[in-house]
């Protein structure tokens, strides 16, 4: 994976490169791909950009001609003030004009301080970075009008597609405030979530979608409890039996399913799948640390990443 680290760069100059270009500078998740998880990750990525032989020169030519707009990085203090001088080829005091919409960098007293005194071309927008993307939208059709959408290429593809999410998260409606905790703790944590209410849209077709996404993602994570014990008709439980047979292919060393219990629901009540009582349970009863449930999937996922890029 290192490998991958040492080759990253635009393979040319953006005038003879097609479309748009999307660079992952902080590498892509997937399996045959060096990215950064931890900051000890980001860390060995910025050591990697001060070494000649390791630096992508043709990204940072590029970018040092270019005016930047940084839109929900959440860069702490001294990687954006590393990151602005790094793609610039000259001291941030007579560097161009770049934008900065991120909430991170706004509550960051002494990193508005630095960039109002020593990057005076640095403009750091009061917006969270949604009302900053629907302004800049707004303001694009006043000027231009509407145009075609352009395809996003890669510069080690010509086409891409979108990852499968690596967390499918299961519940019962009546759960969904928990649900919710779990779901963006996980996202904090750089996971991806299949998480119903936000990625299912107007006209899909919800079982066929669901289905495609379980046997797609990395780990299914049923939420128990007792409204999950109710005897009518469940859409949950659709899921949960997907589920179940794609645990049958599933290798032996890898759990599919981890199932959660966000209350004092017993593992052996019989409204719970026989399979799902067999499994080792975790418990994330109200006042329980989420955050920590999150972390530990997260550190489970990047093994299974690990083991995945060595068996490739």
């Amino acid at each position: 994976p290192q490998a991958d680290l040492d080759r990253a760069d635009l393979p040319r100059s953006l005038e003879h490169l097609p479309g748009s270009v999307l660079f992952h500078i902080f590498g892509k998740i997937s399996a045959s791909s060096y990215y950064a998880v931890t900051e000890e990750d980001t860390l060995e990525f910025l050591h990697a950009l001060q070494s000649e032989s390791r630096l992508p020169r043709n990204l940072f030519d590029e970018l040092s001609k270019k005016k930047l707009l940084l839109l929900g990085c959440s860069f702490g203090d001294w990687l954006v003030r590393f990151f602005l001088r790094t793609t610039k080829d000259k001291r941030l005091l007579r560097s161009g004009t770049n934008y900065l919409a991120d909430e991170r960098v706004m509550g960051d007293k002494n990193l508005v301080l630095f960039l109002s005194q020593f990057s005076p071309g640095t403009k750091v927008c009061a917006w969270d970075v949604h009302a900053f993307i629907d302004e800049l939208h707004r303001r694009w059709i006043e000027n231009y009008g509407a145009r075609e959408r352009t395809v996003v290429t890669t510069p080690t593809a010509a086409a891409t597609y979108e990852e499968p999410a690596a967390v499918f998260l299961s519940y019962a409606s009546e759960d969904r405030a928990t649900a919710v905790k779990i779901n963006e703790a996980l996202r904090a944590e750089g996971i991806e979530v299949f998480f119903d209410k936000e990625d299912l849209e107007s006209g899909d077709d919800w079982e066929t979608t669901i289905t495609s996404t379980i046997r797609k993602c990395w780990l299914f994570v049923p939420l128990i409890s007792r409204h999950t014990l109710t005897a009518g008709r469940r859409f949950f439980r659709i899921e949960w039996r997907v589920a179940e047979r794609e645990a049958l292919m599933a290798s032996p060393t890898q759990s599919f399913i981890v199932p959660v219990v966000i209350d004092d629901t017993p593992p052996t009540v019989e409204a719970v799948p026989e399979k799902f009582r067999k499994l080792h349970w975790r418990e994330l009863r109200e006042g329980d640390a989420i955050d920590q449930f999150a972390q530990w999937i997260k550190q489970r996922y990047r093994e299974y990443q690990k083991q995945k890029a060595v068996a490739a």
